[in-house]
């Protein structure tokens, strides 16, 4: 969902985009039907299968936004060398797996007032 709609508030300008990855994805299963439902209710459409985080992707990024201070402390010990690039989202966002709609919702939103911030701050260092 964050990479949704990180993309979805930064199409216009072009200046940044995101791709999001998994510790654990597998590369084949698809993002869920309430996470589907949940952009939707914005306006986003958005149909597609994990991504494994890879050597590749890290070198390649200029900034890894983690969703909690777990997932960025285990990809530091993944990629010890990356670790300037790795960051936390201003509040860690509890995964929503399993849980029902409105569980999603909650989960949209939090990650929806996060890239606020993330964008703020990115257009603040672009703009410098």
């Amino acid at each position: 969902m964050a990479e949704a709609i990180f993309n979805s508030l930064t199409w216009e300008d072009g200046h940044f985009f995101a791709t999001s990855c998994g510790i654990f994805a597998d590369g084949v299963t698809p993002i869920s039907d309430n996470a589907k439902i949940v952009l939707n209710e914005l306006g986003i459409t958005f149909n597609t299968v994990s991504t494994p985080i890879s050597e590749q992707i890290m070198e390649k990024a200029d900034k890894i936004i983690c969703m909690t201070k777990n997932h960025a402390s285990t990809l530091l010990s993944m990629f010890p060398q990356y670790g300037a690039k790795i960051f936390v989202m201003p509040k860690d966002i509890t995964d929503p797996f399993g849980g029902d709609i409105n569980v999603y919702r909650k989960c949209r939103d939090e990650i929806s007032n996060c890239i606020e911030v993330i964008l703020n701050e990115l257009t603040s260092e672009y703009n410098a």
